[in-house]
């Protein structure tokens, strides 16, 4: 970061991020009528500091980075800069705080976020001399920029303190010395909890990943208010590599339809319908399942979801949904069509679906459909 600086502002946190208000310059002259835009990142090891030793006036400590080209964003930026000053590749790992600083040519605003080495070591470059600085020794160095240093490395104090509390909590579940039962209830108590879960379900470790969508999907039956902001995040989770996770999210995304204001659910009817075709017995009966309570949330579906769950007969077999899997699938068809008949119209199409398993060899099967067809007929 080659320019003088001088912070404006720098607000509230938000999650990982510092959610900042920059208000417009005070009667700008023409001087600082531009604005230009900057990255910096804070890279961490061992309680050690990544800091550039300034070769160029001002001299002293400052952090990696540097100004964003026109066709950048901010992030790209703070990885082209680290590349160039200190010669390492790094992973963006998230945002610390954005502010606007000025010099006598104008406005600057900064973006800095945290992050960590992917590939190299740092080395020198034409800029200075990339080195570890431990963290509780940094503010009594000469800093070229100590106004913004100290702000940067205020906020990644705050966000630094509160991930290792978030990475203890979810440790605790992959050292079973606290169980999903208890992570739920403290979750309950302390709904700030959520975006913690949340990180936990992308963890690479299966304790922590299926505990805390475990926990998610117990919430969203009791709480679907409180997760559907995250709706979002349930939808790309049907995605996911790990099947059980895209079941998780096929039964939270089910259970958020009952407050889901803004229609998401409509938006994705297609793909989630489109699971219907999955080679997996599983995740087709998880679709299946959960129509029931979808059609009831989502009353004006009902003639989509009926017309999806009748195809059910259609589905190809495969090495891991046999034919007595479709007897499984078809089974829970009649228990979802079971939930929200009343509201079919027509029906004739479910009664002689219904109809058609009356004599099916699997005893359940049978039983579901003739109990059916008594209640309804």
């Amino acid at each position: 970061m080659a320019n003088a600086r001088a912070i404006i502002i720098i607000e509230n946190k938000t999650n990982d991020s510092l959610r900042v208000q920059i208000p417009p310059p005070a009667s700008p002259s023409r001087d600082c009528m531009s604005e230009t835009r900057a990255s910096g990142v804070i890279i961490e090891e061992d309680s050690k500091i990544l800091m550039l030793d300034r070769k160029f006036p001002p001299l002293g400590l400052d952090l990696i980075g540097g100004y964003i080209d026109e066709d950048e964003t901010p992030e790209e930026a703070a990885v082209r800069e680290a590349k160039e000053e200190a010669d390492i590749e790094i992973s963006i790992e998230g945002k610390v705080c954005s502010f606007r600083w000025r010099d006598r040519r104008g406005y600057h605003l900064e973006h800095i976020f945290r992050a960590t080495i992917s590939k190299g070591r740092p080395s020198d470059s034409r800029e200075g001399r990339a080195k570890f600085i431990p963290i509780n020794e940094v503010q009594k160095m000469q800093l070229a920029f100590p106004t913004m240093v100290r702000k940067s490395l205020k906020y990644y104090e705050k966000s630094r303190s509160e991930i290792l509390m978030e990475n203890k909590l979810l440790q605790k579940l992959l050292d079973k010395s606290i169980t999903k039962e208890e992570l739920l209830q403290k979750v309950k108590q302390d709904f700030e909890l959520l975006p913690t879960v949340l990180k936990g379900v992308s963890s690479s470790k299966a304790a922590i990943r299926y505990g805390c969508a475990k926990v998610l999907m117990d919430l969203s039956e009791e709480y679907p208010e409180k997760l559907y902001p995250y709706m979002d995040s349930f939808i790309d989770l049907l995605d996911s590599k790990y099947r059980i996770l895209t079941w998780n999210a096929m039964a939270i995304i089910a259970s958020l339809t009952r407050v889901d204001k803004d229609g998401k659910f409509d938006g994705i009817f297609d793909k989630y319908y489109g699971f219907l075709n999955d080679e997996y017995m599983v995740t087709v009966a998880n679709v299946v399942g959960h129509s029931g309570k979808i059609a009831l949330a989502k009353p004006n579906l009902i003639p989509k979801i009926t017309n999806e769950l009748l195809k059910v007969e259609e589905i190809s077999t495969t090495t891991h949904l046999t034919e007595e899997c479709k007897r499984v699938i078809a089974e829970k068809t009649i228990e979802s069509f079971n939930m929200f008949f009343g509201q079919i119209k027509p029906n004739e199409k479910v009664i002689a679906f219904v109809k058609r398993h009356l004599d099916s060899p699997r005893a359940t099967l049978r039983t579901e459909a003739e109990n059916f067809l008594k209640k309804w007929s």
